[in-house]
């Protein structure tokens, strides 16, 4: 059994504490998927690939119907980016295979709450800049000039916040456009530079980089990227943290059952799903962050 101490000590002891504990605490807090052991047998007697076969395999329901609990590890990565170590591996099922879960409520669903643009958005508000619902659409407007589309937008912020070099983008536009300087005015629109600067001259300083909550990344290269992606993974396992509690809070029945890097899985009762989307109708708060984070509802199966 793992004990809060012997986590944090794995990831070098002296960190953010109450943010990392209060972040295992949700993850064991999950409930048990409920299966539908009719569409697993079929999905196991159509699947020839051994790797999906056993994935869904792990997913063979108790004499309830519940799978076995699933069991997070958060430093395992450098990031802190989430891996299955126990139980059904929900990171790397194939969408196809949804369908063998079901609600656990009589004529409830499972639904999943994305958090939107995560990474670019959490750019923005550290640069104390407003982040808009469509960030993407926004850059193509406001700092390209509407001359690009919405997706090369995407892939230019992307590049950008990964350290791709303009070289690369290039090779993913059309000719007629100029990646170098595409790359220029996006890096500067997120303030990428200034913030590549600060975690430069962090690492020399004490040898690693911290997130924005303080978690302690050892990162030799991509600051950038490590950092966002890490203040991510706490961004999101807070913002969970704070949907449950609200529902509570609210009356509505609404039954965490996963996580997908930026998604929450919810079984939720018939009925109750237009509250959680009129209760997270503005976005929700996150601990440490100016502005709220929009959300997307949608089904899970």
């Amino acid at each position: 059994k793992e004990s809060a101490s012997n986590l944090i000590m794995g990831v070098d002891g002296s960190y953010y504490c109450n943010e990392f504990i209060d972040n295992r605490r949700f993850l064991l807090g999950l409930h048990r998927p409920k299966i539908n052991e009719k569409a697993l047998n079929s999905a196991l007697s159509h699947e020839d690939n051994p790797s999906n076969y056993q994935s869904l395999l792990r997913l063979k329901p108790d004499s309830q119907g519940f799978s076995r609990a699933i069991k997070y590890s958060q430093t395992s990565s450098v990031t802190g980016r989430l891996t299955v170590t126990e139980g059904p591996n929900i990171l790397t099922l194939k969408r196809d295979h949804r369908s063998v879960f079901r609600s656990r409520f009589k004529g409830g669903s499972l639904i999943q709450i994305d958090l939107v643009s995560l990474e670019p958005r959490i750019a923005l508000v550290i640069a104390n800049k407003k982040a808009p619902y469509d960030i993407y659409s926004n850059v193509r407007d406001k700092v390209l000039n509407g001359e690009v589309t919405r997706d090369i937008a995407k892939i230019s912020t992307i590049c950008c916040l990964y350290g791709i070099s303009s070289r690369r983008l290039g090779s993913k536009l059309p000719p007629t456009l100029n990646p170098r300087h595409i790359l220029s005015e996006v890096r500067a629109h997120f303030d990428i530079p200034y913030l590549e600067s600060s975690l430069r001259q962090q690492a020399a300083k004490s040898g690693h980089i911290a997130n924005f909550y303080g978690r302690l990344i050892k990162s030799e290269s991509s600051h950038v990227n490590h950092f966002l992606q890490s203040t991510g993974v706490d961004v999101s396992l807070l913002g969970f943290k704070k949907i449950v509690k609200d529902c509570d809070d609210h009356g509505v029945d609404a039954i965490p059952v996963f996580v997908i890097h930026d998604a929450l899985i919810l079984d939720v009762r018939q009925g109750h799903e237009r509250k959680i989307k009129k209760l997270l109708k503005e976005g929700i708060d996150i601990p440490g962050m100016t502005q709220k984070f929009p959300v997307k509802i949608e089904k899970f199966v």
